[in-house]
C-alpha cells in the first residue's frame, strides 16, 4: 500500500456498496439497523474468508506473491469500505 494511494475498487463492489448506503439512508427503526448491521457483518465475513490465511501469513511476516498480497490490499479497502457504513449506523 501506498501513502494517499487512490485505489480503485471493482464495480460489482461499488454498486453493492451503494445499495448498502442506500438502505443505511433509509433505515428508521431499530429492528433496520439491526438488519443492515447483520447484512454487512455477513459481507465482512464472506469478503475475509478468501484472504484470511494470507492475513495470518502477513502477520507472522511470511514474504508472499504479489498476486496474493493484492488480494489483502483488495480485502482491507473493503473492508475500509463496509467499517465506514457501519459507524454511519451508529
Amino acid at each position: 500500500m501506498e501513502e494517499e494511494e487512490k485505489y480503485q475498487l471493482t464495480p460489482d463492489f461499488l454498486m453493492e456498496m451503494l445499495d448498502l448506503n442506500e438502505q443505511a439512508l433509509d433505515v428508521s427503526e431499530q429492528a433496520d439497523v439491526d438488519r443492515l448491521t447483520q447484512t454487512i457483518h455477513e459481507f465482512q465475513n464472506k469478503i475475509y474468508e478468501p484472504v484470511e490465511n494470507r492475513l495470518w501469513q502477513v502477520i507472522r511476516k511470511v514474504l508472499l506473491p504479489k498476486k496474493e498480497l493484492l488480494q489483502v490490499k483488495e480485502y482491507y479497502y473493503r473492508k475500509k469500505y463496509l467499517d465506514r457504513i457501519l459507524a454511519g449506523l451508529k
